[in-house]
Formats: C-alpha cells, structure tokens, sequence
C-alpha cells in the first residue's frame, strides 16, 4: 500500500501488506513516520527500487 497519510498506512497495515508512505501529499512527514511505514520514498520512481 502506498499512500500519503496515516489512514493509508493504517490500512496496509490492517491488510497485513508492506506499506510505503511518500514524503509529499496531505500530511507531515513526521505524522506519517510515527505510523512507521515499511518505506519511505521522496520520488514515486523510487518504488521501482523497491519492487524490483
């Protein structure tokens, strides 16, 4: 799941999937760390790092 807010995380989380959160969107960066996504990417190309 990627996604830029806590919901999203959450929701990843309760669907027992990894979860990547994006440093840009609708909330703080550091609100979204405290949820602790498995990744955090500045740039949506950097997904392919982590897919690949």
């Amino acid at each position: 799941m990627v996604g830029d807010t806590e919901l999203d995380i959450l929701c990843g989380k309760n669907a027992e999937a990894k979860t990547c959160a994006v440093s840009y969107g609708y909330r703080k960066i550091e609100d979204i760390k405290s949820h602790k996504p498995d990744y955090l990417i500045n740039d949506l190309n950097e997904i392919l790092k982590i897919i690949n």
